[in-house]
């Protein structure tokens, strides 16, 4: 199936953070439960339901009290931001007037003999199960490539075969989708039942109510978001388990700089994006990592001078920019993000969904 968008009535929020909200709790689940994995470890009861959407209306409507949390972490790091962003809504999001959640700690480190072995990214309170929940959180990109440990392109000694999981790789090619799970299966999912885990788990407890609660009975979840890009020009299996199929993409500099390889019909990645996605008005968005999240609006471009390019300007300004070793882009519908802009400038409330996927290009070197 194809990868999920961000319902209109969540595009139509003012708020850029709320959007990355909603995108991180409606259609940005990486995966499927892992048969080999426990199945709670993927239950997803910690997401709010019908009353999710009027909340965040709420919040768009007087936007302070996100800001001022956000501004409480400095850090430019979009994994911090996307913690940042769940923090919100385990500490303020309310159903019929009540507190849903407590959020008990957050990035809560574990010691052992002096020595820091793993943190817990959120321990919480279910105010409606009761039940205390320990959920690991993640955002990642990762690309396809096909038999990459054989590739000799930049080689990462950690890259194990998991599934097909050791041939998607980081935009910086430091780390992969099997690192990553096995750093999780192996370490981060169990540091609750490890000695040192549940010392740390009954000393956070014991100031509270909640000191009868035993470490066994916390339940722990993943919540993993992200995306997953293929290759251009090859077909590849999707991972493993992975929640939809990617109709993002990937290539190399030399495919869209070099003037052989765009003239050539076979290997016009231009023609190509063309025909992927059926639109032949398009324009590219550069994004900067903030923007890395939900999908862009008419007004994100607008109100944060986002860089666009046509297909020539682009080449043109990869050619010039030598500071670089990964871009990220958006691909835009022209016509509906002119229209949008008119809609915006005659107070209408129509939303309209401007972005047709994501891509990104990668130097070799």
């Amino acid at each position: 199936m194809p990868s999920p968008k961000l319902a209109l009535e969540f595009l139509a929020l003012k708020s850029r953070a709320l959007r990355d909200l909603a995108w991180s709790f409606t259609c940005s689940s990486l995966f499927l439960p892992i048969p080999t994995l426990p199945r709670e470890w993927f239950e997803r009861d910690y997401i709010a339901g019908a009353h999710f959407l009027q909340w965040l209306h709420l919040m768009d409507e007087s936007p302070a009290l996100l800001a001022e949390h956000l501004s409480e972490q400095r850090s430019t790091r979009l994994g911090i931001y996307f913690e940042q962003l769940l923090s919100f809504y385990f500490s303020y999001y309310e159903s019929n007037g009540k507190k849903r959640f407590e959020l008990l700690a957050k990035n809560y480190q574990v010691i052992e003999k002096k020595r820091t072995i793993g943190e817990f990214d959120f321990i919480v309170l279910d105010n409606i199960s009761g039940h205390i929940k320990h959920i690991e959180v993640a955002v990642k990109f990762y690309l396809g490539h096909d038999n990459y440990n054989q590739s000799g392109i930049h080689p990462i000694e950690k890259n194990r075969p998991l599934y097909n999981w050791h041939n998607w790789i980081g935009p910086n090619f430091r780390d992969t989708l099997a690192i990553k799970m096995r750093h999780l299966q192996e370490h981060q999912l169990l540091l609750g039942q490890s000695i040192a885990g549940k010392e740390s788990l009954t000393q956070l407890l014991q100031p509270t109510r909640l000191c009868a609660t035993s470490p066994a009975e916390i339940q722990c979840r993943l919540h993993m978001s992200g995306r997953f890009f293929s290759p251009l020009f090859e077909s590849i299996d999707s991972p493993h388990y992975a929640q939809h199929s990617s109709t993002n993409f990937w290539l190399y500099y030399p495919d869209v700089t070099d003037t052989v390889a765009t003239n050539d019909s076979h290997n016009n990645w231009h023609k190509k994006v063309q025909n992927l996605y059926q639109i032949t008005d398009i324009q590219y968005c550069l994004l900067p990592k903030q923007y890395w999240l939900s999908e862009l609006t008419a007004s994100d471009i607008e109100e944060a001078h986002l860089q666009l390019f046509e297909h020539d300007s682009l080449v043109e300004f990869l050619k010039s920019d030598w500071q670089e070793s990964q871009w990220h882009l958006a691909i835009i519908d022209r016509k509906r993000a002119d229209k949008q802009m008119l809609h915006k400038q005659s107070n209408s409330t129509q939303t309209l969904r401007i972005e047709h996927g994501r891509f990104f290009i990668i130097r070799k070197d």
